[in-house]
């Protein structure tokens, strides 16, 4: 059982990651477009972002929030590090390696996308802390985007990206409960 899941997966990504080598016009706007989508979801912008962010907001509770953002996207960092360094599962073979703003070593794992920890934490975020409609439509739409870019950029496997999701949205469970005492005891 446990070797046709892992061939379904191998199989179901290798179908998916049709933007990985671009050999016509259509499929090199569809990697020029994903791969704006994949800088959008890099650690980096989001650490910026929230930095940004904090030191040009004067309210307090803004501020609480954005600090349990910027906890989140750290801890999120860590975890998905130490996850891909204890199980160094290696990118998929038609991934062109052409990733920019990659800092670490295990940027060369495929197994948890960090991109999709990242959103699955982000995802759970913006549900929780801003209940509109629109809110949640936005960020559904950018989850499934990146998901989409990478699986069609062939980045991962499928189980990266819904484990990966799946982390993230753990990692905001976490990160809720106990961030709160960390920003008040900062204060």
């Amino acid at each position: 059982m446990w070797s046709f899941l892992v061939e379904l997966d191998a199989t179901t990504s290798a179908t998916l990651s049709v933007c990985a080598n671009a050999r016509n016009p259509l499929q090199k706007l569809c990697r020029l477009f994903f791969k704006l989508v994949e800088y959008s979801g890099h650690g980096l912008f989001w650490i910026s972002f929230c930095l940004f962010l904090y030191y040009n907001t004067s309210d307090n509770g803004a501020r609480f929030v954005i600090s349990e953002l910027l906890i989140g996207i750290l801890v999120d960092l860590v975890i998905q590090c130490a996850i891909k360094l204890a199980v160094r599962r290696r990118r998929p073979i038609y991934n062109n390696a052409d990733m920019r703003l990659t800092v670490m070593a295990v940027d060369s794992y495929s197994f948890p996308s960090g991109h999709a920890t990242r959103f699955g934490f982000l995802f759970v975020f913006v549900r929780f802390y801003f209940p509109g409609t629109f809110e949640r439509t936005v960020i559904g739409v950018w989850t499934l985007m990146i998901a989409c870019s990478r699986l069609l950029l062939g980045r991962h496997y499928v189980s990266d990206v819904v484990c990966g999701f799946v982390i993230g949205c753990l990692e905001f469970q976490f990160v809720h409960q106990y961030a709160g005492l960390l920003i008040q005891r900062t204060r």
